[in-house]
């Protein structure tokens, strides 16, 4: 408490992982919102597999759906290492049934689930051995092969004796012979459904079959697949720069055989749809693509006459491009990043399609370019 009337007079309060509880739980209750704000801020900090658990249920307490959300996704996310926490082994069926449930749970293989859940039940196997039909039925059993299922599930004593058990174990043995088969029956199935990853590579445009596409696919990493996700680009295209920013995958300029773009297409990944942005003043194909500081930057490339050196930058906020500072030659075909608040463009190719061996810094702040040998 004396913590808390040092605060409300304007003094510094330092919030340790001794205090931080006890602040936050006398913060809320007082109603001082500032310090619950640093409070929450501090304990998201301090998200790791050994504390995320303790975090997330102390929400049920104090209310911060922001936390929540974080520590919550923090566990979905980190499920392999937190189960190895003690806090996974105190957790109630309830809250296991629900993280195990959940698309979004990040296991690199789906025999994880199924081991963390034995594991949970056999901490207090005498009270918790009656949960094992509610539990498995959240396992993805169809995506595990079938010689796991003989050698590891049908072989536990909880699994034989439980008809719900066998049952779900039939129809998972009955979707994975079926699953091989191309007709691919059964991939929409409860116990089929693939684990949404936490990451994705995504393909958009390029040449297929010798022309120009619009497609976009996506690599599960966890699953090992390629999926297509969508159709939606105005017109099939190739040698354009992508980026992604903010929630959204943009499509800067490229070529379709016949014109070079200064279109700019962005994606959103939550309702799957493109939605034209702001053209950029100059059409470009081969163009070098990056993200620094909440902007995005278009360097280089051709518009069908000439390679570029000239460089501009989008502002989402404003729907904008603007100018930047152009390099000191004509650049296509470049490889780009970002260090320290900088932009770093390397092997690019010259007018007359000779390598250039060296590397332009481009520091955004002031504007300039500094020419540097490689």
């Amino acid at each position: 408490m004396q913590l808390i009337i040092e605060f409300a007079y304007g003094c510094f309060i330092s919030v340790t992982e001794d205090n931080v509880q006890e602040l936050l739980l006398a913060a809320d209750q007082l109603g001082v919102k500032s310090l619950v704000q640093t409070c929450c801020h501090f304990l998201g900090e301090q998200l790791c597999p050994r504390k995320c658990i303790a975090i997330w249920r102390l929400t049920n307490i104090c209310i911060s759906p922001e936390l929540r959300h974080k520590a919550y996704r923090y566990i979905t996310d980190h499920f392999e290492d937190v189960v190895s926490s003690e806090d996974f082994l105190q957790l109630s069926v309830e809250e296991l049934t629900d993280i195990l449930d959940r698309d979004e749970l990040s296991v690199r293989q789906e025999n994880g689930v199924y081991e963390a859940m034995m594991k949970w039940i056999a901490h207090v196997h005498e009270e918790r051995q009656g949960h094992i039909a509610a539990l498995l039925s959240k396992v993805r059993l169809a995506l595990l092969s079938t010689q796991y299922i003989t050698i590891n599930v049908l072989s536990n004593e909880l699994v034989k004796n439980s008809a719900e058990c066998l049952t779900l174990i039939k129809d998972a043995t009955t979707i994975i012979h079926r699953t091989e088969r191309p007709s691919g029956y059964g991939f929409y199935h409860r116990l089929a459904r693939p684990r949404l990853p936490n990451a994705i590579l995504l393909a958009t445009g390029g040449w297929s079959g010798g022309d120009p596409t619009n497609s976009i696919e996506a690599y599960d990493f966890q699953a090992n697949r390629w999926v297509s996700v969508a159709n939606g680009l105005e017109r099939p295209r190739a040698y354009h720069g992508t980026a992604f920013l903010s929630g959204f995958v943009y499509c800067v300029g490229g070529f379709d055989r016949v014109q070079h773009f200064n279109s700019v297409y962005r994606f959103d990944l939550t309702s799957c749809t493109w939605q034209e942005v702001a053209n950029m003043h100059c059409c470009r194909c081969y163009v070098s693509v990056t993200v620094l500081n909440g902007r995005i930057y278009a360097m280089g490339g051709s518009d069908g006459q000439a390679r570029l050196n000239t460089a501009e930058c989008y502002q989402p906020q404003t729907n904008q491009w603007s100018h930047i500072a152009p390099m000191h030659e004509q650049r296509s075909d470049a490889s780009c990043t970002t260090l320290h608040n900088k932009l770093l463009k390397k092997l690019q190719v010259d007018l007359q399609l000779d390598v250039l061996d060296r590397f332009q810094v481009s520091d955004v702040l002031q504007d300039k370019l500094n020419n540097r040998e490689s």
